[in-house]
C-alpha cells in the first residue's frame, strides 16, 4: 500500500516577528515582548497544530533580498537580489521550480512576491510570472489590510475545492504585519 504524501501549505506574513504570536509567550518571559498583550487565536491554533521554528533568522533586512532567500535558500548575494525590485537570477531555481523539477506536486502561489520585478501581487495574465508556480490572481494591489483578507479567501477557496489526487505545495504570502509598520498609510490616493 502507498502512503498517501501530504499536501504542503506554506503562510507567511510578512515581517512577522516571533514574539507577536501569543502562543509563544512561554518563550519570552520578560514583559516587554509583545506576545503577552497580544492575542493570537487563530496563529495559536496553527502553533498547536503544525511544525514551529524558534530559532531562525532572515539572511537579509530588505524586502525583496528576504524574499530570494526564503524562496531559494541562499543568499540574496547569490540570488543577484540585493535591493528591491528586481528579479532572481534565472539560474537560481526557486521552490517552485524545484518542487516541479523533482516531483509530481501541483505548486500554486498567492499573495506578495516582490521578487520578480516592481509588481507585488501577480496575475495569471501572460508568462507566468512566479517561475515554478501557478498564481493564484486576487485582483489587488494596495496594502495588506484590504490585500490579506482577498489571499486568505482565494487560498481557502483553492484549498476547499482541491479535488486532484496529485498533492499539492501552496504558498499564502500575506502583507501585513508589513504595512501597519507604516505611521501613515496614504489614503484614496493621497500622499
Amino acid at each position: 500500500m502507498k502512503k498517501r504524501r501530504p499536501n504542503i501549505l506554506i503562510i507567511i506574513s510578512d515581517q512577522q516577528g516571533i514574539d507577536t504570536i501569543a502562543a509563544y509567550k512561554e518563550y519570552f518571559s520578560h514583559e516587554a515582548w509583545l506576545g503577552h498583550w497580544l492575542k493570537t487565536p487563530n496563529f495559536d491554533r496553527m502553533v498547536a497544530g503544525g511544525y514551529s521554528f524558534l530559532q531562525s533568522n532572515s539572511t537579509n533586512p530588505v524586502c525583496c533580498p528576504a524574499r530570494s532567500s526564503i524562496f531559494t535558500g541562499r543568499y540574496s548575494s547569490e540570488t543577484g537580489i540585493t535591493y528591491n525590485n528586481i528579479g532572481i537570477d534565472k539560474n537560481i531555481p526557486n521552490m517552485g521550480e524545484w518542487v516541479e523539477s523533482h516531483s509530481d506536486y501541483t505548486r500554486v502561489y498567492c499573495g506578495k512576491w516582490h521578487a520578480g520585478g516592481q509588481w507585488n501581487y501577480p496575475d495569471t495574465e501572460g508568462v507566468r510570472k512566479i517561475p515554478g508556480f501557478e498564481t493564484i490572481p486576487v485582483g489587488v494591489s494596495g496594502t495588506g489590510d484590504l490585500n490579506d483578507f482577498q489571499v486568505s479567501g482565494a487560498m481557502k477557496g483553492f484549498i476547499m475545492n482541491y479535488q486532484d489526487k496529485i498533492p499539492f505545495l501552496a504558498v499564502a504570502f500575506l502583507m501585513n504585519p508589513h504595512d501597519i509598520c507604516y505611521w501613515t498609510p496614504p489614503l484614496r490616493g493621497e500622499k
